[in-house]
């Protein structure tokens, strides 16, 4: 996949990224429909906030749990599809995120829709088998659809990652934090640049792409990391209507399968 954030986030408002995605074609993967019987499916959120310098965009880090194969790890809100309670996959990422985070996200507020992608986990039973539909959402601090204290407040705008205020962990989820769109960009040009693949952590595998968010969090890798950077791209494009963003997109998850 060729970078094309060289020239920084183009996206700077919820506006901006809903241009992108209405000419980016997402392909086959982009189907929010309900899934069929026997498909192992699940959905993840990828939330932006407006704040002074740009848009940002929310991680997580999972907490350590022998029951969860990426436990610990740097992560969207997200799960499982549940047949009981989700009508489609964008209602699996809806209520994940609020109950992992409490943040309430509605599909109004929903930007676009990413190509579906599979875990890279070789070690992990089963892993391919499972795929994951990313979605954009909004999320807007003057609204209902986020808990004042996870979103607003006095949060620094200083920084490469800023903690959610009053954020105080739970059984699912250890650290919510938010980072710039644009200071990501930024890492993820040095990381494609440098070509550094020693991770200097045991939990990414040597040879796979990564970058650090912040002090005290592990570092970005895996499924999370192509799905940012598929959308960090999709932002960044000077022609989002270009149809090799679509290719680069295709290129960079069949790469990582």
């Amino acid at each position: 996949m060729v970078a094309r954030y060289d020239s920084g986030v183009r996206a700077r408002s919820f506006a901006d990224v809903k241009r992108a995605f209405s000419t980016f074609r997402a392909g086959e993967g982009a189907s929010t429909d309900r899934p069929g019987a026997g498909e192992r499916r699940a959905a993840v959120a990828a939330v932006l906030r407006q704040a002074e310098h740009g848009l940002e965009l929310l991680f997580v880090v999972r907490a350590k749990s022998e029951r969860d194969p990426w436990s610990g790890h740097v992560a969207f809100p997200g799960g499982h599809f549940e047949p009981d309670h989700d009508e489609s996959l964008v209602d699996t990422a809806i209520r994940e995120t609020c109950e992992e985070v409490g943040v309430r996200l509605y599909r109004r507020e929903l930007l676009g829709t990413l190509p579906r992608i599979s875990p890279l986990s070789p070690v992990r039973v089963n892993a391919h088998s499972l795929v994951v539909s990313p979605f954009v959402f909004a999320v807007r601090a003057s609204s209902d659809s986020v808990r004042e204290r996870d979103v607003d407040g006095d949060v620094p705008r200083s920084g490469f990652a800023s903690e959610a205020s009053g954020w105080q962990g739970n059984r699912e989820i250890d650290q919510m934090f938010w980072v710039p769109l644009q200071r990501l960009a930024e890492s993820l040009v040095q990381s494609a640049r440098n070509r550094q693949r020693a991770s200097g952590h045991s939990m990414v595998p040597d040879g796979l792409p990564h970058i650090w968010l912040r002090d005290g969090a592990p570092p970005l890798w895996g499924m999370t990391y192509r799905v940012t950077e598929i959308l960090v791209d999709v932002l960044t494009a000077s022609n989002a209507a270009d149809s090799a963003i679509a290719d680069d997109v295709a290129e960079s998850v069949a790469d990582h399968r």
